[in-house]
C-alpha cells in the first residue's frame, strides 16, 4: 500500500501543478506583509545590511543601543498583527489547497478559481475552528501543569530569581505535558483529511481522526515515519551540500523550494493513506 501511495502522491503532485498555487500565494502575501512591517518600523535596510550586523558584534550592539524604547512596543504590536494575518492567510490558502487535494481524490475536476471560491464558502471557518481547537487542546496540559507547579513551588523573593524560577517551571511543564501532546497529535493527525474528504464538522473530524488512530495505529506510525524519513533525507542532503559548497542565496532558495515541494507532497500522501484506509467514496 505504502509504495503505491508514495509513488501515486508524487504523480498526482507533478501532474497537477495547480496544487502549488495556494502555497505560492501564501509565501508572496506574507513576504509583502513582512516587508510592510519592516517598513513601518524603519528596518527595511536590514534586508540588505543584516549580514554586516550579524558578523560584527560591535555594529549589532551599536544598532540595538540606538533604538528607542518605544520601538520595542511598536515591534511587538506590528509583529502580532503580522502573525495574526499570516495565520488567517495561511488558513485561507490551506483551505484552497486541501480542497484541491480533495477534488483529486474524489475524482472531480480541479479548478484553481473554484478551489478558492468553493473552499472559502464551505471549509474556511471549519478549518479555522479546527486549528484553534487543536491548539487549545495541545496547550491545556502545559497550562494546567504549569499552574499546579506554580502553586506547589514557592516563588523566590528576588525578581530575577523569580523570573528564572518561572522559566524553569515552564520547561518542566513542557516536559511533563509531552506525553499528552504526543497523544493528542497522533489522535488528530488525520483531522484535516477527515474534514475535507468526508465533509465533517469540527467535532466529527476530531472524533473520526481519533477513531482512525485507534483502528489504524501502525499505519499511522508508518505514515509519520515515512514523512519524517523523507524530510530527514532532504535535510541531510542539503547539509552535506552546504559543507561541500559555500552557503549562498541560490543554495538557500533551492533548499526552501525543495522543502516546500516535499511538504506539499507529504500532505497529498497523508490524504492518500487516509482515503485508502477509510475507503472514502470516490
Amino acid at each position: 500500500m505504502y509504495q503505491k501511495n508514495f509513488k501515486g502522491s508524487w504523480k498526482l503532485l507533478f501532474n497537477n501543478l495547480e496544487l502549488f498555487v495556494p502555497d505560492t500565494v501564501f509565501y508572496i502575501v506574507n513576504l509583502i506583509f513582512f516587508v510592510f512591517v519592516l517598513n513601518q518600523l524603519g528596518l527595511v535596510n536590514l534586508l540588505t545590511s543584516s549580514n554586516d550586523l550579524l558578523q560584527s558584534k560591535e555594529a549589532l550592539t551599536q544598532f540595538l543601543n540606538s533604538l528607542d524604547p518605544i520601538f520595542f512596543i511598536k515591534s511587538v504590536f506590528y509583529f502580532l498583527i503580522f502573525f495574526m494575518l499570516a495565520f488567517l492567510t495561511g488558513t485561507g490558502t490551506d483551505t484552497a489547497k486541501f480542497y484541491m487535494i480533495r477534488q483529486l481524490f474524489l475524482k472531480k475536476k480541479l479548478s484553481f478559481s473554484d478551489a478558492f471560491s468553493q473552499s472559502a464558502r464551505t471549509f474556511y471557518f471549519k478549518l479555522l475552528g479546527l486549528k484553534i481547537v487543536k491548539f487549545i487542546v495541545l496547550i491545556i496540559p502545559i497550562v494546567l501543569i504549569y499552574i499546579l507547579l506554580w502553586y506547589i513551588v514557592p516563588a523566590p523573593e528576588s525578581f530575577l530569581e523569580a523570573l528564572f524560577s518561572k522559566a524553569i517551571l515552564l520547561i518542566i511543564a513542557l516536559l511533563l505535558s509531552l506525553p499528552f501532546m504526543i497523544f493528542f497529535t497522533l489522535s488528530f493527525y488525520f483531522s484535516e483529511a477527515a474534514l475535507f474528504l468526508q465533509k465533517l464538522s469540527i467535532k466529527e473530524s476530531l472524533r473520526n481522526s481519533y477513531n482512525f488512530m485507534k483502528n489504524n495505529f501502525l499505519p499511522l506510525i508508518f505514515t509519520i515515519l515515512i514523512l519524517f524519513g523523507v524530510n530527514l533525507l532532504i535535510s541531510l542532503f542539503f547539509n552535506i551540500l552546504t559543507k561541500i559548497l559555500s552557503p549562498s542565496i541560490v543554495l538557500s532558495t533551492l533548499s526552501f523550494i525543495v522543502v516546500a515541494v516535499v511538504a506539499l507532497w507529504g500532505e497529498i500522501f497523508l490524504f492518500s493513506v487516509y482515503s485508502e484506509l477509510e475507503k472514502v467514496k470516490r
